[in-house]
């Protein structure tokens, strides 16, 4: 997947979240929350592009950035899981591209 930021973007956030780990020992719950800032979907991190490939397949992604595009990333999802889940780990191999900055 591709994701990208617009140019008209708000810094603002749309609302805010706490998440209390539920996999988290009941006595590190409140220790280990985290407040996470929600931005309007629409111009942050937006997905500007989905590609989906089996397992074992080959898979080839291109994306041409939008003149309103700030920055594009790709995130690159495995469906296979991970020998080993633990607490605030994924249940998923994820794997994140630096953004590219339109110059």
């Amino acid at each position: 997947m591709a994701f990208a930021t617009k140019r008209d973007f708000s810094e603002k956030p749309v609302r805010t979240v706490t998440i209390e780990p539920s996999d988290a020992p009941a006595d590190k719950q409140k220790v280990c929350a985290r407040t996470i800032n929600v931005y309007d979907k629409k111009k942050i991190g937006c997905i500007a592009k989905a590609v989906s490939g089996g397992i074992g397949e080959g898979v080839k992604a291109s994306y041409t950035m939008k003149p309103e595009d700030l920055y594009v990333r790709a995130r690159i999802l495995s469906p296979e899981r991970p020998p080993v889940t633990a607490f605030q780990h994924p249940k998923v191999h994820v794997a994140w591209t630096q953004p590219y900055l339109r110059a």
